[in-house]
């Protein structure tokens, strides 16, 4: 009976998804008729493409990935449920300038973008085991685009169809964990929701389920994790019922998990049920083949969004950029241009590069610089300036504070021009 039910069940969920489509596309047909002329696409809720005329058909790439402009979009409502169950978009043309090299092409996985060939070689592995249900894990510094390379998973795995459930583990602490996570029935404790609610396991169940930092997720919270991937079941609070959890965990982590092991941080036993396929991606700082490329792309793109016309990009800008580590990775460099380009209204010009960004390059310079060519390298009215700061005060502190530099700095900038024995601290 079990089986009977969970087969029905099965159809059933096969039978309103077939049905979403054919409600899609019908939509698609009157679409043609309301926008005679127009690439069109017609994509589910997941971001699939369901249809698309023969003009928009010219204009997505071989990933099935719109990179085209967006100029409109409306949602489609279904008849019976009136809830959304897809959008349609009309697409134009990106009158694209020379800004970004359109002789080099970059490979393109979702929203994942590299011209790196040892990262590409990896993505095309990645891709292979989308394929599969294994468990995947993700090592990477913040910002290298690991959640990007999870929901590329999901859009390439059998399981595309259910939720893509992504959990910040650092914000679950031990207290939230099984409310969260397993759920509950309504009244299950106090300040509970009168209706009860759905945990993540049930959300992802079908799906995906994402455990971003996973590496901070405390040990009693391992532990019932690995129960529920092991029985593939879990009992909401307040209930005796026994729930399937057919999900597939894809966890992501900054740090390094063995090592982790090592010093009792993390369950062993979890770690070698997540880790069936690792890998690892490197940081912006070691792809210097996409930083530029990366540039250029994110300022068109917010360019775009935002209204702008095609960004002129001032040369100062790009030698900050290219020599800058980017210790947040393409996070950081996307926040950068971002910022940056809503400032300058398309224009990227060195007055709106962040301050600290621009700190971190001067000092750079400074220390890389030969002791003889220091002066050379600093404008001779920023020398005058400290000069007289280091004349006008006895305390270099209080110097620092009328230059607008830290201790650090100033300290760093007068031992080069060996002038930090002639005044006190």
């Amino acid at each position: 009976m079990t089986h009977l039910l969970a087969k029905q069940i099965q159809l059933e969920y096969k039978s309103d998804i077939a049905k979403e489509k054919f409600e899609l596309i019908n939509k698609y047909l009157d679409l043609l008729k309301k926008y005679p002329g127009e690439p069109i696409v017609v994509i589910d809720l997941f971001g699939n493409i369901i249809q698309k005329n023969q003009k928009a058909r010219n204009m997505i790439n071989n990933n099935n990935v719109i990179e085209e402009e967006i100029i409109h979009s409306e949602d489609i409502v279904s008849k019976n449920s009136l809830q959304v169950i897809g959008k349609c978009c009309i697409l134009r043309k990106r009158e694209r300038n020379n800004f970004i090299n359109n002789n080099i092409l970059a490979s393109v996985y979702g929203e994942f973008i590299s011209l790196n060939t040892d990262l590409v070689k990896m993505m095309e592995r990645i891709k292979k085991i989308a394929a599969t249900n294994v468990s995947v894990l993700i090592n990477g510094e913040s910002g290298t685009g690991k959640e990007l390379v999870a929901k590329y998973i999901h859009g390439q795995s059998d399981k595309k169809e259910g939720l893509f459930v992504a959990v910040n583990c650092a914000q679950i602490t031990s207290d939230l964990y099984a409310s969260t996570f397993f759920c509950y029935e309504k009244g299950a404790f106090t300040g509970a929701d009168s209706r009860g609610r759905k945990g993540f396991f049930e959300l992802a169940h079908g799906g995906i389920l994402f455990l971003d930092e996973i590496g901070n997720m405390p040990l009693i919270i391992q532990a019932a994790l690995l129960r529920v991937i092991e029985t593939k079941s879990f009992t909401r609070l307040g209930s005796e019922k026994v729930i399937d959890a057919d999900f597939r965990i894809i966890a992501a982590t900054n740090r390094q998990l063995d090592q982790e092991v090592k010093a009792d941080r993390f369950r062993e036993d979890l770690y070698y049920r997540l880790k069936v396929v690792s890998f690892s991606l490197p940081p912006l700082r070691k792809r210097p083949e996409d930083l530029e490329y990366l540039i250029r792309h994110f300022t068109e793109t917010y360019c775009l969004i935002h209204g702008f016309n095609y960004p002129s990009f001032d040369t100062q800008v790009m030698e900050v950029f290219l020599k800058y580590s980017w210790p947040g990775n393409v996070r950081e460099l996307k926040n950068v241009i971002e910022l940056m380009v809503i400032y300058g209204e398309g224009n990227m010009i060195p007055s709106n590069i962040p301050e600290e960004l621009m700190k971190m390059h001067e000092d750079n310079n400074l220390l890389k610089t030969d002791d003889n060519c220091l002066i050379t390298a600093l404008k001779q009215e920023e020398l005058n300036k400290v000069v007289l700061a280091l004349q006008k005060h006895e305390k270099k502190y209080l110097a620092a504070k009328e230059l607008g530099l830290s201790r650090s700095t100033l300290y760093r900038r007068l031992k080069k021009i060996n002038k930090t024995t002639l005044f006190t601290d």
